[in-house]
Formats: structure tokens, sequence, C-alpha cells
């Protein structure tokens, strides 16, 4: 078709690149933007194209994708990369607009992902999911620690950057903390444990899908000490903390297995204060040679759950004294004559479910303590009676935390939460019986008939509290252990309870005693000057008998005064007490001294309620 025209005399209108067309009564052309160009420079005529004439005449719109040419004598839309159409409206093939934003980008039909993942493009942009240990926008190269070795991902290490602290570069300090370039080590001060300071940096993990078991290694030392210090080491939002021997050398070696939160993603690495420093006056804490190697030895766990823990035989248990053996569906705990001494214990590798995996995780356990027949060790002095401790562990270093101490003469099955602070956490549990201190030589055992891992809606943190409102069905015996013994109870009164349905309720039955329940929390970070805080409701009248109440957070304990009805408290935790992320204890406790009366000598007193317990910051806690 030839298309003829005659150019005919226009005059553009205020606003407008182009002409008003007498023939065509149509604006060919855009408002200028800021820029001060059209659309005929982009898509339509404009008036500097020698082919504009020619396309206003063909009333031909290209959009924004696109640019009008005569093609001989035919003006036709040559449209942008990715699109296509007589008018660019349309996705050229290989490409998609799955969104509808009216972009075309590349999609799954050209895009591979090197071999090595899936293409998806139904968000309106091909994003290609990885396989196995490959990495990149295309998949085409491996994760931090591996390289290619043609389509295969090898183990060559690197994760961590200058773990020999040759330099300055990659290690971020804060607070008191160093880089010391003269021995080439990180150090942590007095000042950096007690007030915050930490060395961190950022660390590209492998996905936890396909990564291989790896073990965090480092040196850690103080300068000059005789006496052991701690310092806290986090990864993937699971703080250890770590006993530093002032009598070990720089050449010993700390490891913690890599647990399933540290995987997939960024994560940071960072060394800071230990647990319960009671003042600052520490030696210098020195930090070296830290790495990420693959466990070569079979120190951690590779699978979820406990295995074997209804003891159907002697795998997967590591026996750790010639007094313990398996036999029947029992583990047994055997050591004449040892009385407060002994490893008596079982253990195995063992990965913490995430709060995202199981949010309740507990341990519920069937046990008893004592010998066979019910009675007390150690001939009938239940002093002497043996107590069953339960631990999580790390592998190489003397990281622990005490689950549970469990005692009962008879046959008893207790529920145990997890510590919320070990959460996605690969350690060891371990479950050891400690002799009372008699000294008779006399035979006896203990036994524990199973093991078992399970979802306690209780043992689930409610604004970083277990069971904090309350409000759960638990037994309030789960969550919280009982310090001497208590008259503790959870009450549903909706009436009474300042949050929800329920408080709890703790009290004494006799004079001279200091009975507490206590619950693990992680010590939230400091959030800009706040420090951490542990804020609840309390309400405790004037019971007479000279009752006195505390609350305590490591250890420092905090007076509560009297109460006309239910109030809020905030109690800021102690500052030298316990770092940032790491497990600590909340304790609630009553007390009723002697008075008039003799110690032991029965009373009722109780009353002291307590609901809506948080941890968290407070910007009164400086």
């Amino acid at each position: 078709m030839r298309f003829s025209f005659i150019l005919v005399p226009c005059v553009a209108l205020v606003g407008y690149s182009a002409c008003t067309s007498k023939y065509t009564d149509e604006y060919f052309g855009a408002p200028r933007d800021s820029g001060g160009q059209g659309q005929g420079g982009e898509g339509g005529s404009g008036g500097d194209d020698p082919h504009a004439a020619a396309c206003d005449a063909a009333g031909l719109d290209c959009g924004d994708h696109g640019k009008c040419s005569v093609d001989g004598e035919e003006p036709v839309c040559v449209c942008d990369e990715g699109y296509a159409g007589p008018e660019c409206g349309e996705c050229a093939d290989g490409y998609q607009d799955n969104d509808d934003d009216g972009t075309c980008q590349e999609s799954c039909e050209t895009n591979d992902c090197s071999g090595a993942g899936t293409c998806d493009d139904t968000s309106g942009t091909a994003v290609c999911a990885c396989e196995g240990l490959r990495a990149g926008d295309q998949c085409e190269r491996c994760t931090a620690g591996y390289e290619l070795n043609g389509d295969t991902c090898e183990w060559v290490g690197g994760i961590v950057r200058n773990g020999a602290f040759d330099d300055d570069s990659v290690w971020n300090v804060t607070g008191a903390a160093t880089i010391n370039l003269n021995g080439f080590f990180g150090q942590l001060p007095p000042d950096a444990l007690c007030y915050g300071g930490h060395i961190s940096q950022e660390l590209e993990m492998p996905p936890r899908e396909a990564a291989e078991p790896m073990v965090l290694r480092f040196k850690a030392w103080q300068t000059g000490a005789q006496y052991s210090g701690r310092i806290a080491v986090r990864l993937g939002g699971v703080t250890h903390d770590v006993l530093v021997d002032g009598s070990k050398p720089p050449t010993w070696n700390n490891s913690i297995c890599v647990g399933p939160t540290a995987l997939g993603g960024t994560h940071t690495l960072r060394f800071q204060a230990g647990a319960f420093p009671d003042n600052c006056a520490f030696d210098t804490f020195q930090v070296d040679d830290v790495e990420i190697v693959l466990d070569e030895e079979g120190q951690c766990a590779t699978v979820e759950g406990i295995r074997n823990g209804d003891f159907e035989d002697d795998s997967e248990w590591a026996l750790n004294a010639a007094g313990v053996n398996i036999n029947g569906g029992s583990v047994y705990f055997y050591a004449p004559g040892q009385c407060g001494v002994g490893d008596l214990s079982i253990s195995q590798p063992f990965i913490v479910p995430t709060a995202d995996q199981m949010p309740g995780a507990a341990l519920r356990v069937t046990y008893q303590t004592g010998n066979g027949d019910g009675s007390s060790a150690c001939n009938g002095s239940p002093s002497c009676a043996d107590t069953l401790y339960l631990q999580l562990r790390d592998q190489a270093s003397t990281g622990a935390v005490q689950v549970a101490a469990l005692r009962s003469l008879e046959t008893k099955t207790d529920v145990v939460c997890l510590p919320p602070g070990w959460r996605g956490s690969n350690v060891v549990l371990r479950a050891q019986i400690s002799r009372g201190g008699c000294a008779q030589a006399y035979g006896f055992d203990s036994r524990v008939d199973s093991i078992e891992l399970i979802d306690e809606p209780g043992c689930a943190p409610v604004n970083g509290i277990l069971d904090g409102d309350a409000e759960s069905e638990t037994p309030p015996d789960v969550p919280w252990s009982f310090q001497g013994t208590p008259v503790f109870a959870k009450v549903s009164d909706e009436e009474v309870a300042p949050q929800g349905e329920s408080f709890l309720e703790l009290g004494v039955d006799s004079r001279c005693q200091v009975p507490g329940v206590e619950v693990p929390f992680v010590t939230p970070d400091r959030s800009g000057d706040a420090r951490a805080a542990i804020m609840f409701h309390y309400d405790f009248p004037d019971l007479g008998e000279a009752t006195h109440g505390q609350v305590c957070t490591g250890l420092e304990c905090v007076d509560l005064d009297f109460t006309d009805g239910w109030e809020e408290r905030v109690v800021c935790v102690d500052p030298l007490g316990i770092a940032g992320g790491l497990s600590n204890f909340l304790r609630f406790q009553v007390t009723v001294p002697i008075g008039d009366g003799a110690c032991n000598d029965a009373i009722a007193a109780q009353g002291f309620r307590i609901d809506d317990i948080r941890a968290g910051t407070h910007p009164s806690c400086q």
C-alpha cells in the first residue's frame, strides 16, 4: 500500500511537542515532561523525526515501548527488546508480564537457572530457586564455603573472613572491643564485657537443606588470668556461653556445632560478654583463629529428634560410665560406693527444634531415682537420694544449660520445657545421675525409662516468657521449676485477672522458708539506650506474718512492695548480670521470717499474684 500525504502548516499547542492535524483531528505527541521530551521522541511522531508526518498520517501509536519508523514507504513500529505486536503492546517470545504492570521481563522460557535450579516467573520477575549448594541470581555459582568443580560444589572453607585478625577489616567492633594488630587477635577488655562491646561479622551461610554438618572453631583465652571467666558466642540467634579457663594456654580450642537457625542466608557471628560477671575486674579476653569447618569427627547431630528414646537397645546413646547400662527398655545408673562422685550419664547429639518447627518444644521423661523397691538411696537417707539432671551442652566447649533437676522415689513422668535461648541449636542432650552426699558404700539403682520430644503449649514463650500470660492449660509446674516447696497454682478467674482469664498465685505454708518459682528466658538485647527489663503485673497484699516478696533476674533480687490491688512493675535486668541473647532465669519468691513462732511452724500465707509477664527493654533501664 502506498501512502500519499501533503505537509500542512500547523501550530503546536502549549504543552505539546506535536501539532494538531486538520486531517486527523488528533494529537500526536504527549505533554512535555520536566525534561522537555514528548512522546514523539520515543513512540509516536516528533518535530525532529523525518518520519513523523508519515506516522502521524497513518495514526500509528507505538506507545512507551517502541518508535515509529518508515520501512520503505510504510510506517511501522520498531519495538524495544522484549516487546512485540503492531503497536508494541505485547510481550515478545521469551518475555512475560505476569503481574500485569505493563512491563515485559524475561520469562522462564529462556532461563534454565544454569541447569541447577527451578525458574518461577508468576510474580512478573523470573526468579531462580537454586538446588543443593548452588547460589546466585542464575545459580551460576556455589554458596559460601564451596566452589564449583565441573557441576559439583566442593568444600573449600572461607565462610569466616579474616579469622586470624590480620587487619581490622571485615570485623565490626563496638564499645571498648578492639582488633589488636600487634598480636593479631580480637580483644574484649573489661569495659567491653560489662557494657556491651562486641566483635562481629556477617556470614553468608549454606542452605539448611543441603549443608553438610559444620563446626565453628576458635581460640579464646585470658591475659595473665588464673581464674575462669565467660564469653558469649552468638550465631544464628543462638548464644553459647563459653567458659574460658584462665589456666589454659591460647592453643585450647573451642568448637560449637552450627545449628539449623544459622543456616541459609546471612547471619551474624558475634563475640561478646559472658554470663554472670559479678564485677568488671576481669582481665582482657582474646579471640583468634576463628573458622567454620566441616564436622569430620562426627560430633554434630545430623537428624532431628531423639533417637532410641525408649531404650529398645544400646544404640544412639553414649554410655559415659561403666555403671551405666541399657537393659529391657530402660537405662540403669549403678555405682556401688560412689556418693557424690562419678559421671553417671548418657548423651547423644541433639538438634533442638526451632520455634517455628515446635513452639512448645519439651521433653517428656519417665524415670525413678533411688532403689527399684521404692526406698531412698544410701540406706534410707532421703538427703542422699539421687537427682536426675537433664542438660544441653555444646560438643567441645564448656557451654551448658541445666534443663531440669528431677527426683522421685517412685516411677514418675515429668514434662520439661527446653530453654528458649537454645532453640535451633545443635548440641548434646545429657541425662546425668548425681549421687547424694553419703559416705557409705551402698549399691543402688536409678533408671530412666523413656525420653520423648513433644510440643507442649505451656512451653511456648509468650512475650519472651514461657507461658508468661498464664493462659495455657499446661500446669504451672511444667514451665516453672520450684525452689523449695512453694504453694503455687494457676488460678482461672476472669473477674480478677488483669489480663486474660488466668493468673499465677504463689504462697508459703511454713515459717523460715524461702520458696520460689523459676523460669528460663532470653535476656533481650539493648534497644538504643534502653536495656533489658522484666515487666509484669502483680498483686501483693499485706498477708501478715511479715511476708516478704522478691523478683530475681540472674544474681540480682529486687524487693516488691505491698499493693492495694494489681500494679504494673518494671524490673531492670542487672547490666553486669548477663549479656543480651544469653539464657537467664526469672524467679519470684516469698518468705516468712520466724517472728513469734518457730521455724517450720505451719502458716497460711498466700495471695502473691503474678500475671502478664514480659521480657523486653524499657527506657527507665539505662
